[in-house]
């Protein structure tokens, strides 16, 4: 017969004596443990140079699997029993009463941790105005979980960098339960620590974390709406604001929902299995990488230069390898009948002349695209003369759709993105998209870096923009695209410039990046014409694995 509760533990050199006590060899529980600094007899395992996220992977895949409920408990924190029972007693009984997914002992931290906040001021008062609630991002100090999501919240991605990014995604993971879970009023536990979000490398990899989930899930439209929502009207420095990669947006956006919703906590069958993908696929795209697992690392993302040519659409198709596609390449995906694994444009002036197309993309279900990254709407500097979002609400809140709420917007911001280091480029956007999703190696092609000037909108400029211009007729000759037709009659365009500048900038920011990553991104040009400098150049076969 299974025992109802294991306890896991994290420590330096030796387990924390009162966890001992309270959960070791009880008739319902028992304790694990495993160190990182000193060998212990005790121990699982000795674990030394691993961080956080692959200690807590060890000592999961270690234990045996015959528990109920398992509970990661930080060696530093205390328990504390609201009632006569002990702590253990008073759990057993929580988890008997509800069978929840998660159940939760109140973070109590001295009554000062920021969950507590968004239930009022007077914090003492909620925690003793009722025995149980329900609220999500709790802190990763004591999560009491089902067995049966074992596999789902685990192994955690060990390029996370630091403990927060880690117990952040977690919490994301753990919305689909978020009217389930449990927290219990009975027991609080507490330490003398607390957290400090604003450490310049912890942020990183949060956002890290939540721009390559994001994408797969699938309420990021009503998190974007609400902060959109805020702006209004846009701001004209809206390069200051982001809707891509400030992970505590959707922290405080299901907060306000727990508190709008007073969740009250369900009842469930002891043997309930709580791994349910319908259920899961509310909230996420079962292909999330951080769900399935799987996860290419290579992408190839197409330029539409005279570097490209139409064979290697077909090299592509027969590969199956992960692409990306920009801006008017979608004009040719039935012709070559082949299609991207994503499909994107970061560009103002290309929206207005092709949003109406995009749409139709989004919406036909037979288009095997995975997802779509556009821009949520046009900024102030854009010229346009409304701030009104490109695409209808149908696409906005389309699973397949993913918006930024401006072309700057991304990884590594605000150092790049914003003033001096723009990065006005659909290219190096998508590039960075791609290592955003979790790509190691990105590989480009099309990607020459100069432009040359076609006379055939005869210096009709746009009304909108001194610096943007409309095409009279469909030019003859284009020697800037892989195919003279590429740009058409009506097509609004920017007049690029040197967009070396750019990608100068767009270096600097791969670089920032590498040094921060266990795991540098490898970013290879394997466009032969390309005058762009900072990434290594081969040949495409080669870096396909063709020669």
């Amino acid at each position: 017969m299974n025992k109802r509760l294991c306890v896991l533990q994290i420590t330096p050199s030796k387990p924390n004596p009162d966890h001992v006590i309270q959960f070791s060899n009880q008739e319902e529980c028992d304790f694990y443990f495993v160190t990182h600094d000193e060998n212990h007899p005790d121990a699982l395992k000795f674990c030394p140079n691993t961080t956080y996220i692959e200690t807590k992977n060890i000592l999961i895949d270690l234990v045996p699997k015959n528990y109920d409920y398992y509970a990661f408990v930080d060696y530093d924190y205390e328990f504390e029993s609201k009632t006569n029972l002990s702590v253990l007693d008073q759990l057993l009984i929580d988890l008997n009463r509800f069978n929840p997914p998660l159940l939760i002992p109140f973070p109590d931290r001295n009554l000062n941790h920021p969950q507590n906040s968004v239930f009022g001021s007077d914090k003492k008062s909620f925690l003793e105005s009722k025995q149980y609630s329900c609220f999500p991002f709790t802190h990763f100090g004591c999560k009491i979980i089902h067995h049966s999501l074992l596999d789902y919240f685990f192994p955690l991605p060990t390029d996370l960098g630091f403990a927060y990014a880690g117990c952040h995604l977690f919490n994301i993971l753990e919305l689909p339960f978020m009217e389930d879970l449990v927290i219990t009023h009975n027991v609080t536990y507490s330490n003398a620590k607390t957290s400090n979000y604003n450490d310049t490398e912890e942020q990183f990899f949060m956002s890290r974390m939540w721009s390559q989930i994001r994408p797969y899930f699938k309420l990021r439209s009503f998190i974007d709406e609400s902060l959109i929502n805020y702006f209004d009207p846009v701001p004209r420095a809206i390069e200051n604001f982001t809707s891509y990669t400030l992970p505590m947006q959707v922290k405080n956006f299901f907060l306000e929902a727990a508190k709008q919703n007073n969740y009250t906590p369900k009842k469930f069958p002891k043997q309930f299995n709580f791994y349910n993908k319908k259920h899961i696929e509310r909230f996420f795209d079962l292909d999330c990488p951080f769900i399935s697992r799987k996860n290419n690392e290579t992408l190839v993302v197409i330029g539409n230069g005279p570097s490209l040519k139409e064979e290697h659409l077909s090299l592509f198709k027969g590969l199956n390898v992960d692409t990306f596609a920009l801006n008017s390449m979608y004009r040719y995906f039935e012709e070559y009948d082949w299609y991207p694994t994503y499909f994107g444009c970061f560009d103002y002036a290309l929206h207005e002349s092709h949003k109406a197309n995009w749409e139709k993309l989004v919406l036909n279900d037979r288009v095997p695209i995975k997802k779509y990254f556009f821009i949520h709407s046009p900024s102030v500097e854009s010229e346009l003369n409304n701030t009104l979002p490109f695409f209808s609400k149908e696409v906005r809140e389309h699973p397949k759709f993913v918006g930024r709420l401006h072309n700057q917007d991304g990884i590594l911001w605000p150092k790049y993105g914003t003033r001096n280091n723009k990065i006005s480029c659909t290219g190096a956007n998508a590039i960075r998209t791609g290592i955003e999703l979790g790509y190691k190696k990105i590989i480009m092609i099309g990607h020459e870096g100069y432009y040359k000037g076609v006379n055939y909108f005869d210096g009709q400029v746009d009304k909108h923009s001194k610096y943007r211009y409309q095409f009279t007729q469909t030019p003859e000759v284009n020697p800037n695209y892989f195919r003279n037709d590429y740009q058409q009659k009506t097509d609004l365009f920017h007049d690029p410039c040197s967009v070396i500048k750019v990608w100068n900038t767009f270096n600097k920011l791969v670089e920032d990046y590498n040094n921060l990553v266990s795991r540098p991104v490898d970013i290879v040009n394997c466009s032969p014409t390309s005058i762009i400098e900072g990434f290594r150049k081969n040949d495409l076969k080669s870096e396909l694995g063709l020669l």
